[in-house]
């Protein structure tokens, strides 16, 4: 438990005592108009707000300091105003706050201590209000996010057309056209709807479940998250079938809260969402799509995939294994594939390794590292994204004999290579190095056994270097 969690714990351990209550009357004068909650999720109406409570309240603070020493009359303060917020969440009705100029004030104040990180999860069970429970459910399912508000006016999107195509993923629970259009949006958190979020997953997390589970706009799921440790997301996503929740789940245990200054780690429960993603074939797809076309730019997802691809479905697999997009050069997706490879190799049974090793190596051998497309030239010997799983299938599914009549075929092919005609002389440099490039995996799986030795940066030729000039000369090697 970190300093500024024991210190609030202290705190709100005094203020279940008898005592008297500091009430944050600047606060309620601001949050005294028509509609708090919308000026709240407003920059200029938040700032107004907050402002207000540090106002009176500027020790608040303290709780942004990671070991808080607050004089003991500033502790009494505190107290005095946990002691208020207690009382009024456990009597609040309906009749008493017709406005929402409390629910605003509570939230405002329990942002301000949420730098704790444990707010809402160190609040006692006598506060619970099964009222405020049903009103606060059905704000949530009332309240939608406007992507055209003076919030992203403050932080403009390019054009008008990225946000009716954000509109429309959203509309169609478009994963990658989601991922597309969160890089063009704030990442300021909408504090009412994150400590609703918080307070009903301390209180009553059933009804939050029930409550998001017919959510269907990603910014709002966004916002929510926001209250919830990584954990806590996961599971969530694991007891709703919600398919703006699951992504947004992946989505930010892969690109934190830029707001968060220390992220969580990925928990190992986000394995267990991508297996729950993977039984609804068309979802699986979207969540390929997104976050593994270009693996290098989400590394971090490479074990939870690699250990979720043992278990899944056939049909999941080979969904994986074409999201991909190859290049036929060493990028950093080369490795993070492998990666994911290494646990699937560590956690899959053999039928399940060669499965996926057989749906890689269909795809390589076919794709032939663009070699169909007339535009794709090449200069150089490449390596593919997929080269990991193909040494797999080599060593795995091939015999010696195999592989050697591979490599054979390979090298007759680049022997009568030049009597066939070519558009130019790069086209012929081209054709070479994709033979060449071929020859590697299969070359590279007859010199080894061990996974952890799959993937290479050595180069092999069909031929001694050193004995055979001229077919050194011959193939510009």
């Amino acid at each position: 438990m970190s300093a500024k969690v024991q210190f609030l714990a202290s705190a709100l351990m005094d203020a279940k005592q008898p005592g008297p209550e500091c009430v944050p009357i600047k606060l309620l004068s601001i949050a005294d108009q028509p509609d708090p909650i919308h000026a709240l999720s407003t920059i200029d109406g938040g700032n107004e707000l907050f402002g207000a409570l540090t106002e009176d309240y500027g020790f608040l603070e303290i709780f942004r300091l990671p070991n808080p020493h607050p004089s003991e009359e500033l502790r009494a303060r505190l107290v005095g105003l946990l002691r208020w917020i207690m009382r009024s969440l456990r009597e609040w009705d309906r009749a008493s706050d017709p406005n929402n100029q409390l629910l605003v004030a509570f939230f405002v104040i329990s942002r301000y201590c949420r730098n704790a990180d444990a707010f809402w999860t160190q609040m006692p069970d006598e506060i619970a209000n099964e009222t405020l429970v049903k009103e606060l459910a059905a704000i949530l399912r009332r309240i939608q996010i406007d992507i055209s508000s003076d919030e992203v006016g403050r932080n403009p999107i390019s054009s008008q057309q990225a946000i009716e195509n954000f509109i429309q993923a959203d509309r169609n629970a478009d994963w990658p056209g989601l991922v597309e259009g969160l890089r063009s949006f704030p990442d300021f958190p909408d504090t009412f709807v994150s400590e609703v979020a918080g307070y009903l997953h301390r209180f009553d997390r059933k009804m939050l479940i029930e409550t998001i589970s017919s959510t269907r706009q990603t910014l709002i799921v966004m916002r929510i998250l926001e209250a919830l440790t990584t954990v806590e997301r996961c599971q969530l996503s694991l007891d709703t079938n919600n398919s703006h929740l699951d992504f947004g789940v992946i989505y930010r245990c892969l690109i934190p809260n830029r707001w968060r200054q220390e992220p969580e780690a990925i928990p190992p429960l986000l394995a267990n969402v991508l297996r729950k993603v993977a039984a609804d074939d068309e979802r699986w797809k979207q969540c390929m799509v997104a976050f593994n076309s270009y693996p290098m730019r989400y590394p971090a997802l490479a074990p939870f995939l690699g250990e979720s691809l043992a278990d899944i479905s056939d049909a999941a697999v080979t969904a994986y294994v074409h999201s991909i997009f190859l290049i036929g050069m060493s990028t950093g997706s080369r490795q993070t594939v492998a990666d994911a490879l290494m646990v699937f190799y560590s956690c899959a049974i053999e039928e399940r390794r060669k499965f996926l090793w057989h749906e890689a190596f269909k795809r390589w051998e076919k794709w032939k590292f663009g070699d169909s497309e007339n535009n794709n030239l090449a200069t150089s010997i490449g390596s593919s994204e997929l080269d990991f799983a193909v040494v797999g299938f080599a060593v795995e599914c091939m015999s010696q004999q195999k592989r050697e009549a591979f490599c054979q075929n390979t090298c007759s092919q680049l022997s009568i290579l030049e009597l066939d005609w070519h558009i130019s002389h790069l086209q012929l440099l081209t054709k070479k190095n994709h033979l060449l490039s071929e020859f590697q995996p299969v070359a590279h799986a007859m010199q080894v056994s061990d996974p952890s030795q799959w993937l290479t940066t050595v180069t092999y030729l069909p031929f001694d270097k050193k004995n055979n000039r001229y077919a050194a000369l011959l193939l510009s090697v």
